[in-house]
């Protein structure tokens, strides 16, 4: 809060070993267990290091205690993880164990051992790579939306292999893909989320298609996707450099995304999900990276973090940021600037690539959405 002492002040950091850092770089992050730990990926690590996995105890949250680190057997490339409402995790995996394809959803129990890989290796459609991922416990369904082949988007490569495929995994408690959507002429799918309480179990998934940037209603119900709102038609995208990220609210009333190059955040109300009402956006600039994003439980606070990918002299995928963390106010469906504005590159003696942020809510126990 802006009363606290140490408002905008680093007050704890997790750092992981000399020998699994080197080289590397932390992607996505999640609280599992009751907030009590905090499970993180290197998106690095098959290039140098045997584990990609990250362990903390977080029971104190200023004092977090790193206690492992794991490897999928079979996959590599940590994407996204979700808390599941029993305690563990499940995580989509985008790679193969050499970074080429294809990927698999794993999964973690509540005593954070290795449950398995899914699905089975002999079975993994061969242009499966898992970005997105989103869990409806209440319709036992679980989607995931495919991006990239991680080794094609490194040096020697000299193009990137987007893909263009949502996967629904129906029933999830089956851990089998039971149909797949193909969203046509689409370069990439970052991400997927379910909206919340929605009888017809849909999802939304965002991509650049012949109309410019659109957003997908994804029907898990019959595998059918709907253009539901062009963001073209609103906004300046880049088609090359865009990414959106999404992240409806709880009551599944509200939507947030972001725009990774032109830095924009954007709040809409969907109440009805097939045709979402642009309320209010805002923009922190032209390459700022804006991706990642946490709403905080009471829905007036929206953190973002400004850095996408950076992969320097050994690949092709060069989306920077300011490497920032903000802090948007929503205030009567508007939304306001603040002045949380923390310059990671500063804010500790050595330089930050904040791809991911998450509220500490204390609040919230598992958050499966």
């Amino acid at each position: 809060m802006p009363t606290s002492a140490t408002y905008r002040q680093i007050v704890a950091k997790a750092e992981l070993p000399s020998e699994l850092a080197l080289n590397n770089e932390p992607h996505h992050m999640q609280f599992v267990n009751n907030n009590t730990v905090v499970v993180a990926g290197g998106l690095l690590s098959l290039l140098t290091h045997p584990q990609e996995l990250f362990f903390w105890d977080v029971t104190n949250p200023t004092r977090p205690t790193f206690i492992k680190a794991e490897n999928p057997p079979t996959s590599s490339s940590i994407n996204d993880i979700i808390a599941l409402p029993q305690g563990g995790f499940i995580v989509s995996i985008m790679g193969a164990m050499d970074g080429t394809s294809p990927g698999a959803v794993g999964e973690w129990d509540a005593k954070l051992n290795f449950v398995g890989e899914y699905p089975p290796v002999g079975e993994r459609p061969a242009n499966s790579n898992p970005h997105g991922i989103s869990l409806n416990p209440e319709l036992d369904t679980l989607v995931t939306s495919d991006f990239l082949d991680p080794a094609s988007s490194l040096l020697p490569s000299t193009s990137v292999l987007f893909r263009n495929t949502v996967r629904i995994w129906k029933p999830w408690s089956q851990r089998r893909i039971s149909s797949t959507v193909t969203i046509p002429y689409a370069s990439g799918l970052t991400d997927v989320k379910f909206i919340p309480h929605n009888k017809d179990g849909l999802a939304y998934t965002s991509a650049t298609v012949k109309g410019g940037m659109v957003i997908f209603a994804i029907n898990t119900s019959n595998s059918q996707a709907s253009q539901v709102f062009n963001v073209s038609q609103y906004f300046s995208v880049n088609a090359q450099r865009d990414f959106l990220f999404h992240y409806p609210s709880a009551d599944g009333t509200r939507l947030v995304f972001t725009m990774s190059f032109s830095g924009l955040v954007a709040y809409f109300d969907i109440k009805d999900p097939v045709k979402p009402v642009l309320l209010d956006s805002l923009a922190f600039g032209i390459q700022s990276g804006i991706h990642a994003i946490d709403l905080s439980d009471d829905s007036k606070y929206i953190a973002v973090s400004g850095y996408l990918l950076n992969e320097d002299d050994f690949g092709l995928i060069h989306e920077d940021g300011d490497r920032s963390v903000h802090i948007v106010q929503i205030v009567d469906d508007s939304l306001a600037k603040t002045d949380f504005n923390v310059n990671m590159n500063t804010a500790v003696s050595y330089p930050m690539r904040p791809h991911m942020i998450r509220f500490f809510n204390t609040r919230t126990t598992t958050r499966p959405m």
